[in-house]
């Protein structure tokens, strides 16, 4: 529906929701400013659809079930009706105003490991509460997970029943099984899995068949046995949210994460069954070291919270389309008749330990899931040098110089908006007898290739007077560690050995 836009805007909807400014949509959808005429928040976004009556009532009362949740970090869906406008019956749905989505910031750069928890905590929190109230997602990707109020929020208005058929959803993000099965919370497992993979890297991983998923080389080690375990093609080994939440060190409130809601009775039989125990996972690996490492660890973690959160500037043009736009593009899905939210099933699933990985391949080639040490265990096996002391008196020691001149990074207005926290950037210059930066040598570029190649670009432009030796200059090292955060960069240069 994108000629809706100029069409239906400032026309009113089933007599009380003025259309505002088009915000976006697509053939199937157009979404608008609204105002809602009681309660708070007034302002609100109103979505339009084609009514089907193959599934018009049944997606009505999906949305009139999903305006019963309330999570912190969850969209609020307000109201849901249909209606006649301009001879056309539609479906609308009134839901709380997103500023932006985390889409919007990848064709610029990828999250820091700081960035990703930062995000991943609150979307545990929100899969947690859904899932524990009989609902999938089923659509999360990066354009789904957004701002309002300045707090990240998931999206609601695609979320489904546990035991509902889905239908074709984003397969980039969507499971490697064929739509048309039901949905169930490890397909959410599967594409948080994606979604983590790419606000990394900016690139999706890529499935090879049924059985084999290849990460991007540029995923930060500490992440990529979460990733793995995420995208395990068979859900039943799929790892869980709790397994997620304990090795990150995240506590979960513990009302989320209850047995989710019984299918509805429309649910095939198969659906209802419990799901079997998880295989073990073949693995060489001592047993008590799980697969899933603790990435908190080591990680200096932001200060700042969600509630801080501004992933773009304020500024953002009208004609880039809006976060509550995401998946607009879409056609609603068939739905069962919803259950009842109070009914409940045992849990159909008792571990919660992450099993030991599995032998991956990865092109032609197996490699062993390695378990990621922490910053301290690696410092305290760091293997004593081999070289023995020398029986002569050891030369003069070298005096390093001084920093005559240093050259700040050059970052662009738009790429320091989007720094959430801070981006380290760790450069060894080699600087000889004259005090010039004779090479540049990258010991830790950080998450963005973007903002290390400026600091190697402004290393080299460094100046330093003359390190001696017996009152001769000789040649030198020094480490500059450049730190961008939002409206400015830091410089520290420490003399290296």
């Amino acid at each position: 529906m994108p000629e809706a836009g100029e069409i239906l805007q400032g026309k009113v909807v089933d007599g009380k929701f003025h259309l505002g400014r088009y915000l976006g949509g697509s053939e199937r959808s157009a979404v608008f400013l609204t105002e809602r005429l009681q309660g708070a928040p007034r302002v609100a976004a109103i979505k339009l659809i084609p009514a089907d009556p193959a599934t018009a009532d049944l997606q009505l009362s999906r949305w009139n079930l999903i305006s019963r949740l309330s999570h912190p970090h969850v969209l609020q869906v307000f109201e849901a009706g249909r209606c006649r406008q301009d001879g056309e019956e539609v479906l609308y749905v009134v839901m709380e105003y997103a500023e932006e989505n985390l889409a919007q910031i990848l064709p610029k750069r990828s999250l820091t490991p700081d960035e990703a928890l930062e995000m991943l905590k609150p979307t545990l929190e929100a899969l947690a509460y859904l899932h524990g109230h009989g609902f999938v997602h089923g659509r999360l990707k990066p354009a789904n997970i957004m701002v309002a109020s300045e707090q990240l929020k998931l999206s609601s208005d695609g979320i489904v029943r546990i035991g509902e058929i889905e239908g074709a959803g984003s397969r980039a993000y969507g499971l490697p099984d064929l739509p048309g099965t039901t949905a169930a919370p490890a397909q959410d497992i599967w594409s948080l899995g994606v979604t983590l993979v790419q606000v990394l890297t900016q690139l999706l991983p890529v499935r090879n068949g049924q059985q084999e998923v290849t990460l991007p080389e540029t995923l930060p080690p500490q992440f990529v046995d979460l990733a793995h375990n995420c995208l395990e093609p068979d859900p039943q080994r799929r790892c869980t949210l709790a397994e997620i939440a304990e090795h990150l060190h995240f506590k979960l409130p513990a009302r989320t994460l209850g047995p989710p809601a019984m299918p509805s009775p429309s649910t095939p039989v198969a659906a209802q069954r419990p799901a079997p125990a998880r295989p073990a996972r073949a693995t060489g690996k001592k047993q008590g070291r799980s697969a899933l490492p603790a990435v908190a660890i080591g990680l200096t973690l932001l200060v700042a919270t969600f509630a801080g959160w501004n992933l773009l500037n304020r500024g953002t043009s009208q004609s880039e389309t809006p976060s509550v736009v995401a998946e607009q593009s879409e056609p609603s899905r068939p739905a069962v008749t919803p259950a009842a939210p109070e009914a409940q099933a045992p849990p159909a699933r008792v571990s919660n330990k992450l099993p030991p990985p599995t032998t991956r391949k990865t092109g032609t080639q197996s490699r062993q899931t390695a378990t990621l040490k922490t910053a301290s265990e690696v410092s305290s096996v760091a293997p004593a040098s081999p070289l023995k002391a020398r029986e002569a008196s050891p030369p003069s020691p070298v005096v390093p110089g001084d920093v005559l001149r240093r050259v700040l990074p050059d970052v662009s207005r738009g790429a320091s908006n989007t720094i959430r926290g801070t981006v380290r950037v760790l450069v060894k210059v080699r600087v000889d007898p004259a005090g010039n930066v004779a090479g540049v040598n990258m010991i830790s570029a950080g998450p963005s290739r973007y903002f290390a190649q400026l600091a190697a670009d402004a290393a080299r432009q460094w100046k330093f007077s003359p390190a001696q030796r017996d009152g001769q200059a000789v040649s030198s090292a020094w480490n500059l560690r450049f730190e961008f955060i939002r409206g400015g960069v830091r410089a520290t240069p420490v003399a290296a050995p």
